[in-house]
């Protein structure tokens, strides 16, 4: 597996297998800490799971593992269909300390963060480690000449097969597929 070619990315690659096992042990059941696992070290991740069990809080985690190991090409792109959910992962992802920025309509971003709008700071977004928006908010000008190797997609099954494929037209070469079959389909 080629994750970028550099003996760093690889060392980077071995501390997280190792060091994972004991600092997500309190946080992560071991199914959570399976797939966190997982995402970290495939180029394709998909992750299930009934409603209630954790799948947005591992997303977030699996998001903090990647940026603070170093694991992938900054900055990584987290979307999911829509706004609540993707304000969903900017609070988690804000709390956890990492450099985000919330891309949107600033009508469709919640109160409570707001403080990770780009809102027209477009110095924030070349120093961003992490950039959220919904699947079809990824497709704006905004983000032209980004390419994001690393997409995160939350509740993907919400969304529509073609609104899931237009963050990973950014360069993706690393994707990780979170939701639950079972609950709303694709509106």
């Amino acid at each position: 597996m080629d994750f970028g070619g550099s003996k760093a990315r690889l060392a980077s690659h071995a501390i997280f297998a190792e060091e994972s096992k004991h600092a997500y042990a309190h946080t992560c059941n071991a199914s959570q800490l399976e797939a966190l696992t997982l995402a970290c070290t495939l180029r394709l991740t998909l992750i299930q799971g009934p409603p209630g069990t954790g799948k947005t809080t591992t997303a977030v985690q699996i998001v903090a593992a990647l940026v603070q190991y170093g694991l992938v090409d900054l900055p990584m792109l987290v979307t999911a269909d829509s706004n609540t959910a993707v304000d969903n992962l900017v609070k988690g992802i804000g709390k956890r300390g990492l450099s985000v920025v919330r891309v949107g309509r600033p009508e469709s971003i919640r109160e409570d963060v707001k403080q990770y709008a780009l809102d027209g700071q477009w110095k924030l977004l070349k120093k961003a480690e992490v950039v959220c928006a919904t699947c079809i908010g990824a497709s704006g000008t905004t983000l032209d000449k980004i390419r994001f190797a690393t997409v995160l997609i939350d509740e993907c099954t919400q969304a529509a097969e073609s609104a899931a494929l237009v963050p990973m037209a950014r360069g993706c070469q690393q994707a990780i597929l979170i939701g639950d079959q079972c609950q709303l389909p694709p509106t």
